[in-house]
């Protein structure tokens, strides 16, 4: 009796073991999984500051030589009369900035010469999927002169889907902004006032970014705070 109670004993002990190591072990990767991941978050922190950075260089050398160009060409009246409109290349229609009161309107202007535009696009329409369903629409305007099909095949080729795809059609935006260099940001209230220029890329798919979009949501009463 004595010798089945410790067998008994020896096989609860050795079930213990292996549980105790199972739980040892996930814990283990657990921690590693999670540092893989922090690790991840970190570099993407990093080649984002990269990103900036080389979009700085970039950007005052862009702004440099349009204020050089400039310099003899005719002081710059914008036409506060008209209205801006963005066209959309998948409807045909156009859209004034009107027709998207009611919601808070992030607008994009990008050009496919502008290499800091090229590698903000695609966080920008993740942003855009995050926010599906919220009270806030994402607009990504081209300010190419070229007509839709090279745009078109020039997005394919660098793997960015935008949908829709707009366009300053009408050269409206052009008519009311004086833009020394890409990308620019408009963050717009539901009133259709703006809130706020970015002048410089962005990583939209960040949490610092959807904070920031929250951020204006709660502020102009579309999300409860």
């Amino acid at each position: 009796m004595a010798s089945k109670n410790q067998t008994a004993i020896i096989g609860i002990i050795a079930v213990i073991c292996v549980l105790a190591a199972g739980m040892f072990l996930k814990q283990r990767m657990d921690s590693g999984e999670q540092k893989k991941q922090q690790i991840a978050v970190e570099q993407r922190k990093e080649d984002f500051r990269a990103e900036m950075e080389e979009a700085r260089k970039e950007r005052e050398a862009r702004i440099a030589k349009r204020r050089e160009e400039r310099k003899n060409a005719p002081p710059f009246r914008p036409d506060t009369t008209r209205e801006i409109v963005f066209g959309n290349m998948d409807d045909g229609k156009d859209y004034p900035m009107s027709s998207f009161k009611g919601k808070l309107l992030v607008v994009n202007l990008w050009g496919m010469w502008c290499k800091p535009c090229i590698k903000e696009l695609p966080r920008f329409m993740e942003a855009q999927k995050f926010f599906t369903g919220a009270p806030v629409t994402f607009v990504a305007v081209s300010m190419d002169n070229t007509g839709q099909a090279p745009l078109r095949a020039f997005l394919k080729r660098n793997k960015i889907q935008l949908t829709p795809l707009y366009m300053d059609t009408q050269r409206s935006i052009r008519h009311r902004e004086n833009m020394m260099a890409l990308p620019v940001t408009w963050i717009i209230g539901p009133d259709g006032k703006l809130l706020r220029r970015i002048e410089q890329p962005a990583d939209w798919s960040s949490k610092e970014s959807q904070q920031f979009i929250l951020f204006y949501l709660k502020q102009t009463g579309l999300l409860k705070k």
